[in-house]
């Protein structure tokens, strides 16, 4: 015959063996039900037995996984003390009664703990990362389009063109720093007396931006077109002046960024740094709508209760995960494991559905790894072991990290 062994519940499960709370209340019914009826030694008394071990085998996991809350730890112990002096043989219907009382007090125990929101049970309370200094006011963002002497139309950002793209960039940024930056846009055109060329450039620069000048902190998008003139498509920002060879969104989002104190987001790949090559920040070479956490970290634009410490005595805590750019959704946004030596290492989820690493270079960023699930161990820089190890029902990911001796 099976017998109920008792669980100390002090022993906690491993949050990545949790099993899900959605214990079937049919389960427990229709073994309760079996108990009621059954108050001789028989055949189904047995298995009545055998049920209540598995049963207890998954309360005990449940209670595990609320991280020793006392009032339904305390409900359910008392549920697995009365089924352990309760799984002699079933000669009477004392005992069976015995066993349902045992059988309802796990129920109640578990309602206690079904209450208890998803985020509660994997988690023990975070510490979090000092917030940075914001990056936030009021900024002029005038956008012009250059008019060269021997550009064809096509090949002419017009001044609403120009203001169409300053407000797509206004909007990111507005959106990234969560309404700590706004933007008055405007669009301009200027016409250019001499032909489109790169020597040409800085002196029509400077002239547009003389005639526009705005009082107060103004950045300048210079939509001047050489690309399609010359052929060239490299372009620049510094000093409060951005200069755009296209008319690129993507480009204007890249070449703001770095007008308000963003560097590069680069990549590790195999082996080798691409300085451009991350794809999950507009301050990458690559289509992306985002940036990440290390930059939206280090200007002041993550709310303090969104960037959690790694707290490396604790390697068995989970950290629940939204997505790095779901700015309406409470919850975290990334793990900092800040280092005494080397870069800071932040974790976050991707667009797509996994985890991303990167190392901070204070405005910038360089990813170490980006991976779909399971565990990844940077032998590399951090020496972390990261893993995903589950998801809530609203998608977060449940992850831990840790280094081993």
């Amino acid at each position: 015959m099976a017998c109920c062994p008792k669980v100390p519940l002090e022993q906690i499960i491993q949050p990545d063996e949790l099993i899900a709370c959605e214990v079937t209340d049919q389960a427990f019914d229709g073994v309760t039900d079996i108990i009621t009826n059954v108050v001789d030694m028989d055949e189904d008394a047995v298995e009545i037995v055998e049920n209540v071990d598995e049963v207890v085998d998954e309360v005990t996991d449940l209670a595990s996984a609320i991280k020793k809350e006392e009032g339904a730890l305390a409900i359910v112990q008392e549920g697995v003390d009365l089924l352990d002096e309760s799984t002699d043989f079933i000669k009477d219907e004392e005992t069976a009664q015995k066993v349902d009382a045992a059988f309802q007090g796990i129920k109640l125990g578990l309602g206690f703990i079904n209450m208890i929101p998803r985020s509660a049970m994997v988690q023990e309370p975070y510490n979090y990362a000092e917030t940075r200094p914001q990056v936030k006011g009021t900024i002029n963002l005038v956008c012009i389009g250059l008019k060269w002497k021997n550009a064809r139309p096509k090949q002419i950002v017009s001044a609403s063109k120009a203001r169409s793209i300053g407000r797509q960039v206004a909007n990111f940024y507005q959106k990234s720093s969560r309404g700590l930056l706004k933007f008055n846009v405007t669009g301009h055109s200027f016409k250019v007396n001499v032909p489109g060329r790169t020597k040409n450039f800085n002196k029509a620069k400077n002239d547009a931006v003389k005639k526009f000048q705005k009082p107060g902190k103004t950045h300048y998008l210079i939509f001047s077109s050489l690309n399609a003139i010359e052929g060239k498509r490299n372009s620049n920002a510094g000093k409060g002046v951005a200069h755009l060879r296209g008319d690129s969104i993507r480009c204007a989002q890249h070449e703001e960024g770095h007008l308000l104190g963003l560097e590069h987001s680069g990549a590790y790949i195999k082996g080798k740094l691409d300085a451009y090559g991350d794809g999950h920040s507009v301050m990458s070479g690559l289509p992306a709508n985002l940036l990440t956490a290390a930059q939206y970290y280090h200007q002041g634009w993550m709310p303090k209760d969104e960037a959690a410490l790694l707290d490396l005595d604790k390697p068995d805590k989970v950290y629940e995960l939204k997505r790095v750019n779901q700015f309406d959704k409470h919850g975290l946004s990334c793990i900092v494991y800040k280092r005494d030596e080397g870069r800071d290492v932040f974790i976050s989820r991707t667009q797509q559905g996994g985890l991303v690493i990167h190392l901070s270079t204070g405005p910038g960023s360089q990813r170490v790894k980006m991976f779909g699930g399971g565990r990844f161990h940077d032998k590399k820089f951090s020496k972390l072991f990261v893993e995903k190890i589950g998801a809530t029902d609203d998608g977060n990911f449940l992850v831990r990290a840790y280094i081993r001796d």
